[in-house]
């Protein structure tokens, strides 16, 4: 924080990746039943978007060691919430303490990265790991040298990398620890320093970046290395937080073909409500950064909050969130490897909807949220495509905790109405012969 989809690999070893229905709306006022009455929603099947490479969390500072239960809560969906990802913390040292926790994520199925905070403080002209700082310019290929060196060694710890991130959050300065970094010192520093010196060591391990805090300096940061081929020749995923900014897909991003990842959220601004209130705001950022920004993979920040967000992560205890479950919503059955289909966003207020499909089985999921404070019906439809002849209805709410809550037939036109519980996100997950739910 402010502290296995198909891959092709090319020419450095780098990762590139080839690649309604349902929604709710409402009147306002007090309906003796559900509210409903609102515009329909549709799935276009035939209308394609970025396909996902998965959902995923941070376990820096925190979670160095996770129990079995815990584990098997985030990384399993047949338990849990199926994370497929998760992103280690680099200490200044280039070291970490959390590849226990790592070996634990990879025994799950789940893929690992990495990211530093700062390089040691002798080698920064403010000599301190926190408040920002420079990467003093003789130290470069130190500093390089040591992260080629943590992938090396967590590669022969079990842990092998899917991906490097070249800096956490480079152009925001803060008391902890952080590094200052402009668009075109990064992009120097990834073409002249790192990627080199992964290469010259042999690893065939993709560059993550810039990480941005937020949508916010996406464009300049991505700019300045998709302006740069020698730069971006060593880059996989582009990357941002979400903090800050809106989501969104800028020009130069789209027309490059990469893949974009965000990296790291957490409500910041609930981050005591380990109930639906938080829940319900992070399946928004979710939702946005998904849909407009079409991002493939999506990072809570914590598994476990930490002072002075104690309660902002995923666990409390040995029990989940709700924060926790929501993602769930999306994470345990849009799996690596599902396109986003064309569908509509918000059918009426307090609606949000996404819809996912594999092609591989033909399996549809629609993902439903819900914020407002009473049930809601919405009529759907589902086009340009083989309709399923039935839903499987998952429910995260006050009282559900990624629940099955029901089977919802669908009609041979492929139109039905469906109910929404108040204050919840509903993933609906088509029927297959011989596919689970």
């Amino acid at each position: 924080m402010r502290r296995a989809i198909r891959m092709l690999v090319v020419g450095a070893g780098l990762l590139l990746v080839t690649a309604s229905f349902v929604g709710c709306g409402s009147k306002d006022g007090k309906p003796a039943g559900p509210a409903g009455g609102g515009g329909a929603a549709r799935i276009d099947l035939a209308k394609r978007h970025q396909t996902i490479f998965g959902f995923g969390c941070s376990s820096g500072w925190t979670s160095p060691t996770m129990d079995d239960s815990l584990a098997d809560a985030f990384f399993t969906v047949d338990k849990g919430i199926g994370l497929s990802l998760l992103r280690m913390r680099i200490a200044p040292d280039g070291t970490s303490l959390e590849l226990a926790t790592a070996r634990q994520a990879i025994a799950r199925g789940a893929s690992v990265w990495a990211a530093p905070w700062s390089p040691p403080a002798e080698w920064k002209d403010n000599r301190d790991v926190n408040n920002g700082g420079h990467l003093l310019r003789e130290h470069r290929q130190d500093w390089a040298d040591r992260l080629a060196s943590f992938a090396k060694n967590a590669a022969a710890e079990g842990v092998p990398l899917i991906g490097l991130s070249a800096q956490n959050e480079p152009g925001y300065v803060t008391a902890w620890e952080t590094c200052d970094w402009t668009p075109d010192s990064l992009a120097e520093f990834v073409r002249d320093y790192l990627g080199p010196t992964l290469m010259k060591q042999g690893l065939r391990v993709p560059i993550i970046a810039p990480e941005t805090e937020g949508w916010n300096k996406f464009d300049d940061f991505a700019g300045a290395l998709l302006a740069d081929p020698a730069a971006l020749g060593y880059v996989g995923p582009l990357a941002t937080h979400s903090y800050k900014g809106s989501a969104h897909v800028p020009a130069s991003v789209q027309t490059s073909g990469r893949q974009v990842w965000q990296t790291e959220y957490t409500d910041l601004r609930d981050a005591t409500d380990t109930g639906m209130g938080s829940a319900l705001n992070i399946a928004a950022h979710i939702h946005a950064d998904l849909v407009h920004g079409n991002v493939s993979a999506w990072h809570h920040w914590q598994f476990v909050g930490a002072s002075p967000y104690a309660y902002s992560g995923l666990a409390e205890g040995k029990d989940l969130t709700r924060r926790a479950w929501v993602i769930g919503n999306w994470s345990r059955f849009v799996r690596p490897g599902f396109v986003r289909v064309e569908a509509t966003a918000s059918p009426q207020p307090g609606v949000l909807v996404s819809a996912f499909c594999d092609s591989a089985t033909g399996r549809l999921v629609i993902v439903l949220v819900n914020a407002r404070d009473l049930d809601v019906r919405q009529t759907a439809s589902i086009a340009n495509g083989k309709l399923p002849t039935a839903f499987a209805v998952w429910t995260t709410s006050d009282t559900l905790a990624l629940a099955l809550s029901g089977r919802r037939p669908v009609p041979s036109d492929g139109t039905f109405t469906t109910t929404l519980p108040a204050r919840s996100v509903t993933t609906l997950v088509s029927d297959l012969p011989g596919v689970e739910p």
